[in-house]
């Protein structure tokens, strides 16, 4: 069995450990997009968790670098043009200590996009976002729902690195389904 294919058994064994969602102290809920106006992307990155997810509940950073964002529509007047890029920094864990045996939690951070438009790059700053995640949750094994003031949506975390078993988890790979709010101000 190579590692990913354990791991991904680990995080489905762990999971079905977990207590149902209406025990946990939050539950991600996503209703799709707010406004017809709103611009649909689709994004995905690498993350590192500092320290990572273990048996021993904890809380911590997600760092990343950029990954591709892709938007169609029209933000602040502007159209998007073409590929993006984004990134966000949270803390983790903020009421709820995250673990492997129970995945679910929150957090809250600050996302960062920037779009290429006619009228040259759009960056987009999203702070004080909240984050609630948790198993079988965003449309994946593990994920969930992000709800700032100029995005929101769902994302699902595949763990890269780490097992939960001889190693906590501190890579995934996060993939993203959102909505930027087309106008600011609305």
């Amino acid at each position: 069995m190579n590692r990913a294919t354990a791991t991904a058994l680990t995080v489905l064994a762990l999971t079905a450990l977990a207590p149902p969602a209406s025990a946990t102290p939050t539950e991600a809920r996503f209703d799709g997009p707010r406004s017809a106006e709103d611009v649909h992307c689709v994004a995905e990155a690498v993350f590192t968790l500092d320290p990572g997810i273990s048996l021993q509940p904890s809380s911590g950073r997600l760092i990343g670098k950029e990954g591709p964002l892709d938007c169609d529509g029209v933000i602040d007047g502007r159209a998007v043009t073409g590929r993006g890029t984004w990134a966000e920094t949270l803390r983790y864990g903020l009421r709820a200590l995250p673990s492997c045996a129970n995945p679910a939690g929150d957090a809250e951070g600050t996302w960062t996009a920037t779009l290429p438009t006619a009228d040259g790059p759009l960056t987009l700053t999203d702070s004080g976002v909240r984050y609630e995640y948790g198993p079988l949750q965003g449309g994946g094994v593990l994920g969930g729902t992000v709800d700032g003031q100029r995005h929101y949506g769902r994302f699902q975390v595949v763990p890269l690195e780490g097992d939960c078993v001889s190693a906590p988890i501190t890579r995934v790979l996060v993939r993203c389904e959102e909505w930027i709010v087309a106008r600011r101000g609305r």
